[in-house]
């Protein structure tokens, strides 16, 4: 009996297609889907999330402000602290027509913190000395302990969180101040997005 497919008789150009197929198609494909679930381990493993009901601040770390700035400001709204504390990374954005001048990061989180209903009184922005995580949280819980805050919620993007509170654990050395962090989400793909926590 003669079968349709003979495997010991396939064309060249049967073989051609087939590794074609797999080298043009399938490598890529299995590739793909290990980057996604390679990534989807990763912010599992860098996302810390810490909820806290009320704190005496709300902190928006800097950079990332598309995310972290309305859900600082949600937070607020919804009563969960009585100020915003803002990190200052020192870099200079973009013009504004209303001060005739470029404003500072820190000066236009600011001004949109105002907007979404955070009064001007109720934000504090902390001084500019060096950029990153570190002289961050340094000024961040100098202020803290300077104005007898005892706790604080930490609002940064998701893949920041865990470093954050890292930075913030090991800088209190000891001192007692209790700590919230709050994610936000910069896309869909890994975790929801708009700027809001899980």
């Amino acid at each position: 009996m003669r079968y349709f497919f003979n495997v010991k008789n396939k064309s060249p150009i049967t073989r051609k297609w087939r590794l074609l197929f797999i080298s043009g198609f399938l490598i890529p494909a299995f590739f793909i889907l290990g980057l996604i679930l390679f990534f989807m381990a990763l912010d599992e493993y860098l996302v810390f999330e810490k909820p806290l009901a009320h704190a005496d601040a709300i902190v928006l770390m800097a950079g990332s402000a598309r995310e972290r700035l309305p859900a600082a400001a949600l937070l607020f709204n919804q009563g969960r602290a009585s100020r915003v504390i803002l990190a200052n990374d020192g870099v200079l954005s973009a013009w504004s027509e209303s001060f005739q001048r470029n404003l500072y990061k820190i000066e236009w989180a600011e001004q949109k913190l105002i907007k979404a209903g955070v009064p001007v009184h109720a934000i504090v922005k902390l001084p500019f000395t060096k950029s990153g995580t570190y002289f961050d949280v340094k000024h961040i819980l100098d202020y803290a302990f300077d104005n007898h805050l005892g706790s604080l919620i930490i609002v940064t993007s998701d893949y920041h969180t865990k470093r954050s509170f890292l930075a913030f654990t090991q800088l209190a050395d000891d001192r007692d101040i209790e700590l919230g962090i709050y994610p936000t989400y910069a896309t869909k793909l890994f975790g929801g997005g708009g700027g809001i926590s899980r």
